[in-house]
């Protein structure tokens, strides 16, 4: 896990052949990214730490618990990502693309991750 103040797009699988204009703004706009949706073996996953957090008056990061819940739920959202979890609908759920405060895990999205884990595991 990378907690970096920009993302990267060098291995991100999904912006590849993408036009320039995309892969900025998907870069500019995202919390967070992974190289690979399921590769649970060779990854990287990247936190923007700036976009997960609110600022003061003067421009000074609040590290604040709110702000620190939101880098670590981005972190886990995405190391979700790498065990091989999609978005959803959902907005209890912490794999919703919003990032709006979901912390659960349905036991089929565990069953999942348990599933793809011991696959790449043979």
């Amino acid at each position: 896990m990378e907690f970096n103040d920009a993302l990267n797009a060098d291995g991100v699988k999904s912006l590849e052949g993408k036009p320039a204009e995309i892969v900025s703004e998907t870069l500019f706009s995202a919390l967070g990214i992974v190289n690979e949706i399921g590769n649970t073996q060779e990854n990287r996953a990247q936190v923007n730490v700036p976009r997960n957090l609110e600022f003061d008056q003067s421009g000074m990061p609040i590290l604040d618990q709110k702000n620190i819940d939101n880098i670590s739920r981005t972190g886990t959202h995405e190391d979700l990502h790498m065990a091989g979890l999609q978005h959803v609908t959902d907005k209890k759920n912490l794999m919703n693309r919003e990032n709006l405060g979901g912390n659960v895990i349905t036991p089929e999205q565990r069953k999942a991750i348990i599933q793809n884990v011991e696959l790449q595991q043979q």
